[in-house]
């Protein structure tokens, strides 16, 4: 059995089952621009820092913060499920879209290019076995990819007493040092971490909720984690 390197008395929510309608709603497009901001401006810093030039982005979803970040001097290339894809193919006229099931075992064993940074922002927590994204993110990594992960922090979004996710849609929840050990056992060595806010600062009615929450304590005000790390050869 895999060790997620949870409490003893950590419950996982079941996964989801796939939506009836279209997930990505005209609202949901718009709002992609906000969430997870922070990560991509990581990452384009690392870009630039180490002269990164094939980007990956796995769950990408409509792309909206990998083209914006990422501009023309960049070979982009985006993973997701058909109906994030297809939307992808259809706004821009760059870039590399392709369907990616993180389920499939096989697809874990096939050869693709390697990249010179891999981006994986807030999906692991959706996963009924990260281990298989992990090993998806470690073919298309060579001895050089930065591999930017990022995921809320259990504690610093919910509080220390809770033991199973709030959030229906995330199966568990990690710490910073209990995601780190569960990188560290799958292979993968951690370089740096950091704590950053749900989203970028606006006037959207997330945003306000966010910040609401921080007032209230129900969240601290740099709730997720961003975990820059590289994957070890395989010996």
């Amino acid at each position: 059995m895999t060790d997620y390197f949870l409490p003893d008395d950590y419950v996982c929510n079941p996964p989801l089952k796939e939506h009836d309608g279209p997930y990505w709603t005209p609202r949901r497009i718009k709002s992609s621009s906000y969430f997870q901001y922070h990560v991509y401006q990581w990452a384009r810093r690392l870009a630039d820092e180490h002269r990164l030039h094939r980007i990956a982005d796995i769950g990408c979803g409509p792309g909206t913060k990998l083209m914006n970040m990422f501009g023309t001097e960049f070979d982009v290339h985006g993973f997701d499920q058909p109906e994030a894809i297809e939307i992808c193919r259809s706004r821009y006229d760059r870039g590399e879209f392709e369907v990616l099931d993180l389920d499939d075992v096989m697809a874990c064993e096939e050869k693709v290019d390697i990249f010179d940074l891999v981006i994986c922002a807030d999906v692991i927590e959706h996963l009924e076995y990260p281990e298989r994204l992990l090993e998806h993110i470690r073919r298309m990594s060579g001895r050089h990819t930065q591999i930017l992960l990022s995921t809320p922090d259990r504690i610093r979004l919910n509080g220390t007493d809770v033991r199973s996710p709030n959030n229906k849609a995330h199966v568990r929840e990690w710490t910073r040092d209990e995601l780190q050990l569960f990188l560290q056992a799958r292979g993968f060595s951690v370089v740096e971490a950091k704590f950053f806010p749900l989203m970028k600062r606006t006037l959207s009615v997330h945003a306000c909720l966010e910040w609401w929450d921080v007032l209230l304590g129900k969240s601290s005000k740099s709730p997720c984690m961003m975990i820059l790390c590289h994957a070890d050869a395989v010996t």
